[in-house]
This record gives structure tokens, C-alpha cells and sequence, in this order.
């Protein structure tokens, strides 16, 4: 298929705000919106350095209540260390004012040159293409590229990250025909420099049943096996639509060719979101289960949030459950799970929970886990909705905030994660979500707004199984953007 590349780029201003939720001044918790009609949520987030501190660059979905259409664009939001607002931007395709347009920015990195790669998905009525963009670190636009298979078809991206060869790694789904097929894996190699597709793959699992979907993909150490560590769903059965998935991870070589995959043979629905390698012989990933866990036992439709860490040379290892009995916790981001580095390093998980909080079972609270590097449970923290009310709030990444400017006195390292909230903010609460920025120290605390929590591990289990793989070509298209402001939300004090 014949690679096309056009460009063209569109700017607008419009107004974002921001209002604190609780705040000290350098652990900012706050929600922002373009409007209070409006739906806006976040999957992404990235650290910005500057030469007087940090920020940090949020990117997701916006959803324009005009009537009588919803017009959905990807939004993205960067903040200085305080939370206060620096620039945002919308993104679209030229055509991209169809009915029943989905769009959606689902994973964000900073580069090895300062600079934001953003992907992720617009839909329209005959086809699905994934895009990404790049962005300059003041969020001008330096490219951005769709990506599509051919008409009726699906590309959707969940996942991004830059390899120490510099190239972008995109993992996401690809269905070649919307209206009889099933979902396979993709994996795509991409230049930075201008979006050109260095390879594309795509996987399913053998024998093909359904849906196979990568939510997230990380880079290895030198000297293995393997170069690669995806992470997702797959597919077991079509006669339980309740309990049709396993969690699998897959690893890959330098050229993309399968290398082993292990997934979680559960008796219920187990799917993985979230891969991240500890740098010396292993890689940890994370999703939610309800084949396994207290949640399990209890109803089994409730899910928990389950760990694994897997030993790259032997292809073993650990597999922990955590969440209560009484409903369900889940993690559901590409970069949700992390390797920490500092005092008592081990990992960190972004979700929230049903069980635990105001507004439980029906509505959700943030929910934050610090695990020791043995899998074991060090602390958690639930950020609860607004007073005992009937609103939600949802954790999607996480990162563990860097200083690289130790003369900056006003900030110290700790942990901050992106999601949304309809518990605050100008719309009339519980109806409109708005992104929402949270953050804690490095022990898990701050002033407000956090409640103390203690979980036991469950055992889990995964087994081998395999993947079978072939070449995709891709085509690329044209993608248009327009500066926006964004109004601030106070949350906590």
C-alpha cells in the first residue's frame, strides 16, 4: 500500500480553568476544563523539565456537547509546578466533523530532545486511525501523522515509548475488517524525527478465538533475550461474553519477532494494562483480574488489581492480587505501574476502587499502591470524591516526579497521577468530568485529602503460551491542531 504523507496545521485559542481540590502549594490537586458542558478526562501524563523547576503535561479526550452532535478532540494540558495552567492544545483531522466521531489520546512521552510524542485514536462512522504527534515543549506542533490500514478498518494505539535507539514503539489493535472481523495486536516502529513507519506487526494468539488488544509496551535491558515487553488481552472463549479474556505478556526482539508469552489462565476475565522493566533481569506488568483475588470470592464479577514480575531468563516468577471483597478495583493505563527509584525503591500503581471511600460501591475513588520490589504490599492511598457524595474519581497514570535543577528550592520528589474527576469543578457536580492533576510525596502523604489504607496480597497464577505474527503496511495522512485555554478548578486547600 502507497504511503501518503500531507500536513497541515490549524491554530485556535480558546479558554481552559483550573480549581484546586486540596492543595499545599507545591503538591497540587486540581481539575481543569474548557467549559462546564463539557466532558474532559485524562490518560496521560508526562514530567516537563525547566530551568526553574518542573511541570507537568496532561493529555486525553474533550468532549464537545453541541447539539445535536458530541464533537470528541484529543486534549492536551501542560501546567507548571503549581498546577498553574502554561498552554494546552486540541488536535483533529481535517474531516474529523463527522457524527459519531470518538477521539482520544491514550499515552504520552517526553523525548530524548525536551520534546512531547502524543498517540492515540479518532474514529468515524467507516474506519478507526490512530495518530501521532509531536510536540514542542511551548506545545507548538512539529508533526503529526494518522495512521490507517484501509477503508472499514481499525488502527487504535494505547500505548507509546522511545527505545535508547531513539525510534518510537506504538502497541495498540488493528481489525482489518470493522464489520466481520476481530481485533489482532500491533506493534509499529516509527521514526521520531518525521512519523515514517520503520515496520509495522500485527499478532494474534494461536488458535485465533476473538479479540487480542496490546495496552502497553516497555523496553528490556541489554543482553536479553528479548528486546520487548508487551502487555495486554486476549481472547479465550466466545460462549461466556462475561468472562471471555486472559491477560497475556509477550516479548519481542529487536525485529518484533515473538520470543515467549505468558498469560494469566484465569476462570473469569484478566487483562493487563500496564508493563515496566526494573533494568536489571525482569519486567513487572499489572491489570485487573476477577479470576483470582477477594473480589473474586465474594461475587465474581468484582475485580481486583493483580502484579506480576517476571525473570526474563527463565521466564518465571511472581504473581500478587490486592483489593477487598466488598467490589472492585482496577488499573487501566499503558504507564499505571511503575519502577521508583527512590528510598525503598519498588514499584507504584495508579487505579481507583469501588470498595473503599465515599460514594462506594457505585462510585469510584482515586487509588494509589506503593509495592516493595518483591511484589508486597508498602502503602496505600485512596483520594476520596467530594465529602461523602455520589461522584467519582479515576486514577490513570502515574509518575514519580524527577528534580533535575537541585537549586530549585521549592519542591521535592514525590508522586503525581492524572485521571479525571466530576467531584469538582464549574459544571454541576457528578454530571461533567475534568482532567484532574494529584499529587503526593515520596512517603505517600500530603496535608489533605488522602485517606490511609492497608491490603494483603492473594496468590496468582500464569502459565506459557504462544503468539503467531505478520507484516502490516500502513498508510499516513494529515493531522491538524489549535491552541486552547483551559480554566482551573481549586479541589483540595
Amino acid at each position: 500500500m502507497k504511503l501518503v504523507q500531507r500536513f497541515v496545521v490549524m491554530v485556535i485559542l480558546t479558554l481552559i480553568t483550573a480549581v484546586i481540590i486540596h492543595a499545599s502549594p507545591y503538591l497540587p490537586n486540581k481539575a481543569y476544563g474548557e467549559s462546564a458542558t463539557w466532558d474532559e478526562k485524562a490518560f496521560a501524563l508526562a514530567q516537563d523539565r525547566e530551568d526553574l523547576g518542573l511541570g507537568y503535561v496532561m493529555a486525553g479526550s474533550v468532549i464537545r456537547n453541541i447539539k445535536p452532535v458530541k464533537l470528541y478532540f484529543p486534549l492536551v494540558v501542560k501546567v507548571d509546578y503549581k498546577g498553574t495552567v502554561v498552554w494546552a492544545r486540541e488536535f483533529w483531522t481535517g474531516d474529523n466533523y463527522e457524527l459519531h466521531d470518538t477521539t482520544k489520546a491514550t499515552s504520552m512521552i517526553r523525548t530524548s530532545d525536551g520534546n512531547f510524542v502524543i498517540t492515540g485514536y479518532w474514529k468515524r462512522k467507516s474506519d478507526e486511525c490512530l495518530f501521532i504527534y509531536k510536540l514542542g515543549s511551548n506545545g507548538s506542533l512539529l508533526w503529526g501523522k494518522a495512521y490507517k490500514y484501509r477503508g472499514n478498518s481499525s488502527l487504535r494505539a494505547f500505548s507509546i515509548i522511545q527505545d535508547r535507539d531513539l525510534n518510537l514503539i506504538v502497541v495498540g489493535r488493528i481489525v482489518h475488517d470493522l464489520t466481520a472481523g476481530s481485533p489482532n495486536i500491533l506493534f509499529m516502529k516509527v521514526d521520531p524525527s518525521n512519523g515514517a513507519i520503520i515496520y509495522s506487526k500485527e499478532y494474534r494468539r494461536t488458535p485465533k478465538i476473538g479479540t487480542d488488544e496490546a495496552y502497553s509496551v516497555t523496553e528490556l535491558p541489554v543482553g536479553g533475550h528479548a528486546r520487548y515487553a508487551v502487555v495486554g488481552r486476549t481472547q479465550t472463549t466466545t460462549q461466556d461474553p462475561m468472562n471471555p479474556y486472559d491477560a497475556f505478556v509477550m516479548f519481542l526482539n529487536v525485529e518484533g519477532i515473538v520470543k515467549g508469552v505468558k498469560i494469566i489462565p484465569g476462570c473469569g476475565t484478566d487483562e493487563a494494562y500496564s508493563v515496566v522493566s526494573d533494568g536489571i533481569d525482569s519486567c513487572a506488568w499489572a491489570g485487573w483480574t476477577n479470576s483470582f483475588g477477594p473480589g473474586n470470592k465474594t461475587t465474581p464479577t468484582n475485580a481486583n488489581i493483580f502484579f506480576c514480575k517476571t525473570t526474563l531468563l527463565s521466564m518465571t516468577g511472581i504473581g500478587y492480587v490486592y483489593g477487598w471483597s466488598s467490589d472492585t478495583e482496577k488499573i487501566m493505563s499503558d504507564k499505571a505501574l511503575i519502577k521508583t527509584s527512590s528510598t525503598g525503591a519498588g514499584y507504584a500503581l495508579s487505579g481507583w476502587t469501588n470498595s473503599y471511600g465515599p460514594g462506594t460501591p457505585q462510585y469510584p475513588n482515586l487509588l494509589l499502591l506503593r509495592l516493595y520490589d518483591n511484589g508486597l504490599f508498602c502503602w496505600g492511598r485512596v483520594h476520596p470524591s467530594a465529602d461523602t457524595k455520589n461522584y467519582a474519581e479515576q486514577g490513570y497514570p502515574i509518575i514519580e516526579a524527577q528534580q533535575e535543577n537541585t537549586s530549585f528550592p521549592y519542591w521535592s520528589p514525590g508522586f503525581t497521577t492524572a485521571g479525571w474527576t466530576n467531584s469538582f469543578g464549574s459544571s454541576p457536580v457528578g454530571v461533567h468530568p475534568k482532567f484532574e492533576l494529584f499529587t503526593l510525596d515520596i512517603n505517600g502523604h500530603r496535608p489533605a485529602c488522602t485517606i490511609d489504607i492497608s491490603l494483603q496480597p492473594d496468590s496468582l497464577l500464569y502459565s506459557p503460551d504462544s503468539m503467531v505474527w505478520n507484516s502490516v503496511q500502513l498508510d499516513t495522512a494529515s493531522k491538524m491542531s489549535r491552541s486552547v485555554k483551559v480554566l482551573t478548578y481549586p479541589i483540595c486547600k
